[in-house]
């Protein structure tokens, strides 16, 4: 005879053995799929250490870093931002991008302030974040970010580049399709290669500054052999003019050197985009601009746009307009004898 019984809205629902199969097979695929995805994830990691301790320049480094993300997510339009925190100042150091036209200069410093960008927003929080065109418009009207650059229909998805704790900067894709959408996975594969971007970042970065040494004693070394080979003395002041141009290529730099007895200072060596410019720096006499300042407080300066030299008493003493000026005294015992100076059009260059 055949059950009448209902079955109770608590009892689990009958399935075959069919379903159960076929609820196994995808278990088992899912987790084939995320096993693979993980010895993708590893690879690339590897490749990046591999890329950090093999690069010759920062530069190289970066576009592995991009090629290699992009074998893991849509990274076509993709950056890396750099944050330096004694100088609160931001950085972008590679930028690609297949819409944006307003790429922002490499090598180029930008004090972060009240910063609202995207990019700013995950460099206050230190987490990753996915932002969709909702996700904007909600951060927007909450006042924690602002619209800047192109408004895309498609995601922005970024990621703190973290080193020993510190937050050093953010890895960014991006997407400008409605169809084109990350997945949490994708945000969770971006944040752990950040983590480890940072690291190598860190690496890099410390043989960057072994080779930096390595240039100022090599100058040292070239000095002290003019001395003993008793070169004449605007040769010596040549040679290092020319070796510190090649170390910091700067637009425009100069050697100052200050005759107490006169109370003037002279240019022997002067450098104007790219060309020698002695004869466009006429003597002058020591009081105002930065030159005089170094001699006068035996202290560098260093001055990262216009304004902030105007405010220190820059005057015009020919050659371009430039933005950043960093200037050193040149000592003999307890004396300043003259002033080395590096200048740039753009701001926040030193």
């Amino acid at each position: 005879m055949a059950s009448n019984r209902k079955r109770s809205a608590n009892e689990p629902p009958v399935t075959s053995d069919a379903d159960a199969l076929r609820a196994r097979i995808a278990e088992l695929e899912a987790r084939e799929a995320e096993h693979e995805r993980s010895e993708r994830v590893q690879a690339a990691l590897y490749r990046i250490a591999e890329a950090a301790s093999a690069a010759s320049d920062l530069q190289e480094f970066y576009r592995t870093v991009h090629a290699t993300v992009g074998e893991l997510i849509f990274a076509e339009n993709f950056y890396i931002a750099l944050y330096d925190e004694s100088h609160q100042a931001i950085n972008f150091p590679y930028y690609a991008d297949s819409v944006e036209t307003d790429v922002p200069d490499p090598a180029r410093w930008e004090p972060v302030g009240n910063a609202r960008g995207t990019t700013a927003y995950v460099l206050r929080t230190g987490k990753p974040v996915a932002i969709t065109p909702e996700k904007h418009r909600e951060l927007v009207e909450a006042g924690e970010i602002e619209t800047i650059g192109v408004l895309a229909e498609g995601e922005w998805l970024g990621a703190p580049l973290t080193a020993e704790g510190r937050t050093i900067g953010v890895v960014v894709g991006q997407t400008y399709r409605a169809d084109q959408r990350y997945t949490a996975a994708d945000l969770d594969v971006l944040a752990y290669v950040g983590q480890h971007i940072g690291s190598a970042l860190t690496r890099i970065r410390a043989i960057e500054e072994t080779r930096q040494r390595n240039a100022e004693l090599a100058l040292v070394n070239e000095i002290g052999q003019a001395l003993a080979e008793q070169l004449d003395f605007q040769a010596i002041i040549d040679l290092v003019g020319e070796r510190v141009r090649s170390i910091f290529n700067p637009l425009s730099m100069f050697v100052a050197l200050y005759d107490t007895a006169s109370n003037r200072v002279r240019f022997p060596y002067a450098i104007d985009e790219g060309r020698r410019a002695e004869a466009q720096r006429p003597d002058i006499e020591l009081g105002q601009g930065l030159t005089s300042r170094i001699i006068q407080t035996r202290r560098p300066v260093r001055v990262a746009s216009d304004d902030e030299a105007n405010a220190l008493g820059a005057v015009q003493l020919g050659g371009s307009d430039t933005e950043s000026f960093l200037g050193v005294p040149i000592t003999s015992g307890d004396r300043v004898i003259g002033v080395i100076a590096l200048e740039r059009l753009e701001k926040n260059a030193y």
